[in-house]
């Protein structure tokens, strides 16, 4: 299987560490009002449910966001194009794709598959194109590869 990671644009990277931030501090700070709620003298349930619930909530949140950053990728095997996003996975049966075409102006690199209207946008480092295709065409030799200079790469 070849692994290809994804390329996060600097504002998704941002957006994502800044979503990170805000649940490592909405954790703490929740742990810290649990141990305070613990200590004080007058306790009352619902300030218990919503403590836990926002500490919940934060840690929801660093659970999902570390694993795209981590784990987010482009797999090909011998069967299927797995894209994972975190801990979602989404497969494209590898007979189904038809096209590969590098938009040269745009530098996009874009499979389709089944129908040729069904396309997903490939976001990898510009020199990996060349062994994700040949990866590619390994494991389909019926794909066709094609270079677009005229074309804007707008669908």
């Amino acid at each position: 299987m070849k692994r290809f990671k994804y390329k996060f644009t600097t504002l998704t990277i941002v957006v994502l560490v800044a979503g990170l931030c805000a649940a490592a501090v909405c954790l703490a700070l929740n742990v810290k009002r649990f141990v305070d709620l613990c200590a004080a003298e007058i306790q009352v349930a619902k300030d218990y449910a919503t403590t836990c619930l926002s500490a919940v909530i934060g840690l929801a949140g660093i659970v999902v966001i570390i694993p795209v950053l981590c784990s987010s990728a482009y797999e090909i095997d011998d069967k299927n194009l797995t894209v994972r996003t975190g801990f979602i996975r989404s497969k494209i049966k590898m007979k189904e794709i038809t096209r590969v075409t590098l938009f040269r102006n745009t530098k996009k690199l874009v499979v389709y598959y089944g129908q040729t209207t069904d396309y997903i946008a490939i976001n990898i480092d510009e020199k990996d194109f060349d062994a994700f295709v040949d990866a590619l065409k390994e494991k389909n030799n019926k794909i066709f590869y094609a270079l677009d200079a005229e074309n804007d790469g707008e669908h």
